[in-house]
């Protein structure tokens, strides 16, 4: 591949060679490269039913959905008839175009969303000889778009502690962070203040960045557009939630019992993929914060605040909003911030120019889709792109595990954020 890096976005080109070396002649209908990309959740379920005999029996029902986000393929060598590739080697230039309605790589408990590249030797009464490139889709969150991600967010909350019969007293926390965006490698600077009216001392502040997935699958399998919004509920459907910890910090605190005191806790973002949703899943962050005290019984206060998590951080001067976005879809900020997949134009394009007596892919045409308003490049030094937080998984039918990369911004430090009140 061109791009070593692997990691492309909606309407960029994948462009690349693939070698072909053979140190004998191979016998062979076809060599064929494929193109694929694909979201697909599944989980089962047991269920026991009465026979007509009265007796009990088990069953496991499959509940699977399934988006096709592109499949494509070029043939490279070959015509479909049986013949023999000489000894030697090859190079077969080749370059597709993505679709402006990529979804984002993503891995999770019990759905992915997955892009390779495939190559394909046909071999007729033998195995196929086949090698896979999985790759990484990342989608355009412009945080600058939404207007609400850079407000401020503040709550507040007071509970009692203690058990109902030996109540310790109240323990109010108030909650403030200077906006709702964040990007992946920037530091949440939480600003706490805690007023504890009990008998006992305060000792800890926790902070948890939680994912939450949504997941929707159904009985039999079904299909969906890759443009369709998130299924709540549908006849056949079965919905289930995830939930994974992505970053948490913990910091001692002493605060006397009858007093009150502030405290700044940093918590630094991982590399996470961005919030999203399509036909058949969802994903958006939560910020859990617990303060503790010494009480033995009921000694937490809890709460959570969401937030959102993009791709292009804020600008120093962001543009001007767009009242109505065409292809854009709307963020929902509570009390589940996600949105869809957006889309990007004029992106960077690697394809080589394809050689005269080598097969490749026809050259990529322009898209007739619908695209937004072209998107100005963040202010400051470019992302780098790290392996997810949750590291590698394997991909069905490739043993080879592989971890999506997403952008990471390690410069955006809390230097630059202002916690004020």
């Amino acid at each position: 591949m061109e791009n070593q890096s692997l990691v492309f976005y909606p309407g960029q080109i994948l462009a690349g060679t693939v070698l072909l070396q053979l140190e004998e002649p191979c016998t062979a209908r076809e060599v064929t490269l494929y193109l694929r990309g694909k979201a697909k959740n599944h989980w089962t379920k047991t269920r026991s039913y009465s026979g007509a005999n009265g007796t009990r029996h088990t069953t496991t029902d499959h509940y699977d959905s399934r988006i096709v986000i592109i499949d494509e393929s070029i043939r490279l060598w070959g015509d479909g008839k049986k013949d023999k590739i000489p000894t030697g080697n090859y190079e077969f230039p080749f370059s597709f175009r993505l679709p402006i309605s990529c979804l984002p790589s993503f891995e999770g408990e019990y759905g992915h969303i997955r892009y390779e590249l495939k190559v394909e030797i046909d071999r007729p009464w033998r195995f196929d000889e086949e090698a896979t490139c999985p790759f990484t889709v990342v989608t355009v969150c412009d945080l600058n778009l939404f207007p609400y991600a850079k407000e401020p967010a503040f709550h507040v909350v007071c509970e009692k502690t203690g058990l109902p019969i030996f109540r310790r007293g109240d323990v109010g926390v108030e909650v403030y962070m200077p906006k709702q965006g964040f990007v992946p490698g920037e530091t949440i600077p939480v600003k706490i203040t805690i007023s504890n009216e009990s008998s006992k001392d305060m000792e800890s502040i926790e902070l948890v960045l939680r994912e939450y997935v949504d997941y929707a699958a159904f009985h039999p399998g079904s299909d969906f557009p890759v443009n369709a919004l998130y299924t709540e509920s549908a006849c056949g459907s079965s919905l289930k939630e995830h939930r994974r910890d992505v970053a948490n910090v913990e910091m001692p605190v002493k605060l006397d019992a009858h007093s009150e005191g502030s405290f700044t806790v940093n918590l630094v973002i991982p590399p996470i993929v961005a919030s999203f949703q399509c036909a058949i899943t969802r994903v958006y962050y939560m910020l859990k914060v617990a303060a503790s005290t010494e009480a033995t019984f009921n000694s937490k206060v809890k709460l959570k605040m969401p937030l959102m998590i993009g791709t292009i951080p804020f600008r120093e001067d962001p543009p001007p909003p767009l009242d109505s976005p065409p292809a854009y879809p709307s963020a929902h900020p509570d009390p589940q911030p996600f949105l869809q997949p957006g889309f990007i134009r004029d992106a960077p394009q690697f394809a080589p120019q394809p050689s005269n007596n080598n097969p490749s892919a026809p050259p990529a045409e322009e898209s007739t889709e619908a695209t937004a308003p072209p998107l100005s490049p963040p202010a400051g030094p470019p992302p780098s792109y790290q392996e997810s937080i949750f590291g590698p998984t394997a991909p069905e039918g490739e043993r080879r595990p592989f971890a999506p990369r997403f952008p990471f911004y390690p410069h955006l430090s809390i230097d630059s954020l202002k916690i004020e009140k």
